[in-house]
């Protein structure tokens, strides 16, 4: 979805740290951190102007360390509506 964001958006300057946030969230709990990494790095490419290193480093902090409400570490339980909210999203997209 976000890819296809960025696509739509033409490789949008803004909300990147925001989209890459939300990807590196979701990936972080399907795959292993490397992997998950890999990812958001790829995507972080297709911006007209990527995150440099420290601020992708400082995604994947955020994400790492979290200990959420539900006591689990590794990840935020983001809920649709943030999601839209932060990302700038309409029910049409």
């Amino acid at each position: 979805m976000v890819s296809r964001l960025i696509d739509l958006r033409g490789g949008c300057s803004g909300k990147r740290n925001e989209m890459l946030f939300v990807v590196y969230n979701a990936a972080a709990q399907i795959y292993s951190l490397d992997k998950a990494k890999t990812v958001v790095e790829e995507m972080n490419r297709k911006f007209i102007e990527p995150l440099e290193s420290d601020e992708l480093n400082t995604i994947f902090a955020s994400v790492d360390n979290c200990k959420n409400g539900m006591g689990l570490i590794g990840f935020y339980p983001l809920k649709n509506e943030w999601i839209k909210a932060h990302l700038d999203l309409s029910d049409e997209l």
